[in-house]
C-alpha cells in the first residue's frame, strides 16, 4: 500500500490519500508507534496507524501496516514505511529512544514534503489503561485491523500490541487539529444615499 500526500493550501488542511481495503480513503494524520528492542535477542515492533479525515465525527483509526523483528529488520521496515506511507509522527516508548530514531537509514526520506517528528508516548499507554482504551475503540468499531495486519501482529503479539497502544493513546491524547471552515456571513444590503435619512 502506498499513500499520497496533499500539502495544505489556503483554507484547506493537508491530508494523506490512498486505497485501503479496496476503497479510496483520506486521512488527517499518519502515526507510527514504535517499540525498540532493548535486550539481546529481543524483538521490536512498528505499527502505522492513520486517522480518517472527518472533523465533525468521532475519531476513527485504521492500522495500515505492522512490522516486527530484530533491530536490522525493524530499521528496514521503518525506512520502507517512511517511503510508502509517509508517516509524519513517530511515538516511542521512552524519551531516550527519540534521538535513536533519527539515525535510522531512510527516515529522512521526503522530509521537505512531509516533516517527521518524534514524541515519547504517554506513560500509561504500556499499562492496563492503554490496553483497555485500545480495546474500547475496537469494540466501538473505531479502530480497524484487517486480517493481514492481525496476522503480522501475531508474529510478535506482545511488542506489536505495545506499539499499537502507544500510537492509539498518543492520538487520543493529542487530537487532530482541523482548520476552521469559513462561514459566509450575511451581508446587509446598502442602498446608495439611504443612510442618515
Amino acid at each position: 500500500m502506498i499513500l499520497g500526500y496533499k500539502k495544505a493550501t489556503s483554507g484547506l488542511d493537508a491530508y494523506w490519500f490512498g486505497k485501503v481495503a479496496g476503497q479510496d480513503r483520506k486521512f488527517i494524520r499518519v502515526v507510527c508507534g514504535l517499540v525498540l528492542p532493548q535486550l539481546d535477542r529481543e524483538t521490536g515492533a512498528a505499527v502505522v496507524v492513520a486517522e480518517m479525515f472527518r472533523s465533525a465525527a468521532p475519531q476513527d483509526l485504521t492500522v495500515l501496516d505492522v512490522a516486527t523483528g530484530t533491530w536490522p529488520e525493524l530499521e528496514n521496515a521503518l525506512g520502507q514505511f517512511r517511503k510508502d506511507l509517509l508517516f509524519s509522527t513517530i511515538v516511542v516508548d521512552r524519551e531516550a529512544n527519540r534521538e535513536l530514531v533519527y539515525r535510522i537509514p531512510g527516515m529522512t526520506f521526503g522530509l521537505n514534503e512531509v516533516p517527521c517528528a518524534t514524541y515519547a508516548g504517554p506513560e500509561y499507554a504500556l499499562s492496563e489503561i492503554g490496553r483497555s482504551k485500545t480495546d474500547q475503540m475496537i469494540r466501538e468499531g473505531r479502530l480497524h485491523l484487517d486480517d493481514m495486519v492481525k496476522d503480522k501482529m501475531e508474529q510478535e503479539m506482545d511488542q506489536a500490541a505495545k506499539a499499537l497502544f502507544l500510537a492509539v493513546c498518543w492520538m487520543q491524547d493529542l487530537k487532530a487539529i482541523y482548520k476552521p471552515t469559513r462561514e459566509q456571513r450575511p451581508t446587509e444590503k446598502r442602498y446608495f444615499g439611504a443612510r442618515g435619512l
